[in-house]
């Protein structure tokens, strides 16, 4: 490398000496720089999931305007909102139709471990407030003790 870079400047560059100089030290600033691009690629990765999880649940809905609490940072958690604040939008003569979403975590034993799932109560009776792939399913959801499970849900 050093006679390709001699050949192409004519004289070596101070810098490259320099770090070829010991190649221990040369070796451990290389590994130290890979190790800080494994840490950032490792901390974009878990950013992006992050935001993936955190969206995914809106996307099961399709409605224009959600009402939720104060201390609410995601659709999933929160306090309750008062009924009040939905009797207040529908108030509004431009809100056409609205729908109550009970969310809640409910626990499943399946034998060898125990799972608890993210659930979202709806009325059936109004699909238009669901996503499409979701609305076709709400004819089900109608049966007593029916409920749609999410393919990609862990």
């Amino acid at each position: 490398m050093s006679r390709l870079l001699q050949w192409i400047f004519g004289r070596l560059p101070i810098g490259w000496l320099q770090l070829t100089h010991k190649r221990g030290r040369f070796m451990a600033a290389l590994s130290g720089v890979a190790f800080a691009n494994v840490l950032v690629f490792v901390q974009l990765g878990i950013m992006n999931s992050m935001g993936t999880a955190t969206l995914r649940p809106y996307e099961f809905f399709s409605a224009d305007i959600m009402i939720s609490a104060h201390d609410a940072n995601a659709l999933a958690e929160g306090s309750n909102v008062a009924r009040q604040w939905m009797l207040q939008a529908f108030a509004d003569p431009d809100v056409i139709a609205g729908m109550g979403l009970f969310v809640g975590n409910v626990p499943w034993n399946r034998g060898d471990k125990d799972i608890t799932f993210t659930t979202f109560g709806i009325d059936p009776g109004q699909p238009g407030f669901l996503a499409p792939d979701i609305a076709g399913d709400s004819a089900l959801l109608r049966v007593h003790d029916v409920a749609v499970i999410d393919r990609l849900a862990r």
